[in-house]
């Protein structure tokens, strides 16, 4: 853990201001460690795509302190509805604008239907058949007139 927070630091980000997004884990059983994979979010923009704490048993590592934020602890539910609509933008932007992120989403298909790409590609889809009919009817029309 020291070590990513020491090369956000290196990299220019400050790492106590610094916001974690999990996007990977994976849990071993034949050798006794697991592994969780964040990208990191710091004065907004993404700075790392890829940050790695391995949580082996007595090495003191409390995965609890990167748990999912409890929006109820909010005030104000317009305040909780932010904060959400917030770690959607992150993500959203990860999965599309990163290597890393893209990756994740051609490794793992339901990562695609959670954060909503799939409407966006049923979108583009229609607007591209919409456009193949515009193209045919101009050509009729096209047509017609040279008649």
């Amino acid at each position: 853990m020291l070590e990513e927070l020491l090369t956000l630091r290196n990299d220019g980000a400050n790492p106590f201001s610094a916001t974690w997004y999990l996007y990977d884990s994976e849990f071993s059983t034949d050798q006794p460690h697991d592994l969780y994979t964040f990208f990191v979010v710091c004065h907004d923009k993404i700075v790392r795509e890829h940050a790695s704490v391995r949580d082996y048993p007595g090495n003191g590592f409390d995965p609890s302190f990167f748990e999912a934020e409890d929006y109820s602890f909010f005030n104000r539910s317009s305040e909780a509805t932010w904060r959400r609509a917030l770690t959607q933008f992150w993500y959203r932007k990860f999965y599309t604008e990163t290597q890393m992120g893209q990756l994740a989403v051609l490794r793992d298909p339901k990562v695609s239907s959670r954060w909503g790409f799939h409407t966006t590609v049923r979108l583009l889809r229609k607007i591209y058949v919409l456009l193949w009919i515009l193209l045919a009817l101009i050509s009729l029309v096209v047509i017609r007139l040279l008649r």
